[in-house]
């Protein structure tokens, strides 16, 4: 791989140089651990398990080989969060831009960025207390607490989901159809095991051996051997007919999963590569859904739900946040109550700003208008920069924490 000059491709912490006199290529890996809420969150967790293990060794009760292990293992888990809380922080430092990123069903992803102003800096206390706020925390903080002024970052990412979709449903109709041949054939085989296991005069669920020769037909009448053969003949022939739509069956899925890993991949990989360019940090929805009620326009059916949930936000959320941690972008999870409904530059939260889950959000205040995907993303993206407007202050709101008080 000659080169007339030495360059440097840099993937995460990956460096592999190319020198111009030679084709040989060096790679340094120093991996860092990811930096996200997550790891954060899971680690105070894993710290407060292994001390309260640490208390109960300590008591007189408890056997005294106990305690070293029970030491050891709660010195380790405070090493974890320092170094979790350690990186989530320098990562939230090193940022200047947040993308809010909405996943969604038709829209696969609306990705919005915002710049980070230079009085209200990123805090990962507050970041963390965020992840865990309920409905009426939420509600609390989009309420009391504003941005009166959203800068953009850069341009938004959104990304229609329609024709993904619909060669999802065409997969999941075949994958469905299939389904229904396989349980005719496996009632074909039933009742042909039983049939030929009548004629031989044994149990039920005896084994059918695969070579004719085997079936014990010695001593039987002629007419009793004819049909036992035919019988065993037309057997093994829906064996092979439902080992070939089985085996059809595992293409329409491997299609599928292809298809999901490629669009999914591009998609995260888009917002990787936009995230780095920026140096910015991610908000992503905190959002489990995946399958549609049965009440549901949407439902499809028990078996193609199946195919919806393989091909859901939650799974695209997936793939995102590991392509955002092997990529070295920081992100965190933001509750998705009343993000697409809320107006954050004036604390309004109303119905009527998104109607009947509209493509189109607009404000009550000033009636400015946006795509209400795009919109979402923003309110994700701008939630940890909010901070309290004293005249708009509720009795018994949520009470984030002061700017600069647990700020980087």
């Amino acid at each position: 791989m000659q080169r007339r000059a030495a360059k440097s491709l840099r993937f995460r912490s990956v460096c592999i140089e190319i020198g111009p006199d030679s084709a040989r290529c060096a790679a340094v890996v120093a991996r860092a651990e990811p930096a996200n809420s997550e790891r954060v969150l899971d680690a105070i967790a894993s710290e407060a398990k292994a001390r309260k293990k640490l208390e109960n060794a300590r008591k007189p009760s408890a056997k005294a080989d106990k305690l070293a292990e029970a030491e050891t293992a709660h010195a380790n888990a405070v090493g974890k969060l320092a170094a979790a809380n350690a990186d989530f922080r320098a990562a939230l430092a090193r940022c200047s831009v947040v993308f809010g990123v909405d996943p969604g069903r038709r829209d696969a992803i609306a990705a919005t960025p915002l710049a980070i102003p230079q009085d209200r800096p990123l805090s990962a206390d507050r970041i963390l207390e965020l992840a865990a706020f309920g409905k009426n925390e939420m509600y609390d903080l989009f309420t009391t607490c504003r941005l009166p002024d959203p800068e953009r970052g850069g341009d938004v990412i959104a990304y229609a989901n329609g024709p993904f979709l619909d060669l999802a449903k065409q997969i999941g109709a075949e994958i469905d159809t299939a389904n229904g041949t396989i349980e005719a054939r496996y009632k074909r085989i039933g009742k042909l095991k039983l049939r030929l296991n009548d004629l031989l005069g044994r149990r039920a669920d005896a084994h059918i051996p695969e070579k004719r020769d085997d079936l014990p037909l010695d001593h039987l009448p002629r007419a009793v051997i004819i049909a036992a053969r035919k019988a065993h003949c037309a057997f093994f022939i829906e064996y092979g007919r439902l080992l070939k739509r089985k085996a059809d069956r595992r293409k329409l899925w491997e299609r599928l999963h292809g298809a999901k890993k490629s669009w999914f991949g591009m998609l995260a990989n888009r917002l990787a590569v936009s995230a780095l360019a920026l140096n910015a940090g991610v908000a992503l929805e905190d959002s489990d859904w995946g399958i549609e009620d049965r009440d549901s326009e949407s439902y499809w059916g028990p078996k193609n739900n199946r195919v919806l949930a393989a091909v859901s936000p939650r799974k695209l959320l997936d793939t995102i946040k590991a392509r955002l941690d092997w990529s070295g972008v920081v992100w965190w999870n933001v509750p998705s109550w009343y993000t697409s409904k809320s107006d954050f530059r004036h604390c309004v939260v109303d119905d009527r700003q998104r109607p009947n889950g509209g493509k189109v959000f607009t404000a009550l205040t000033d009636g400015m208008k946006m795509d209400a995907d795009e919109h979402s993303g923003e309110t994700m993206a701008a939630a940890a920069m909010l901070c309290q407007d004293e005249e708009l202050v509720k009795p018994g709101s949520c009470g984030l924490p002061e700017l600069g008080s647990s700020s980087l």
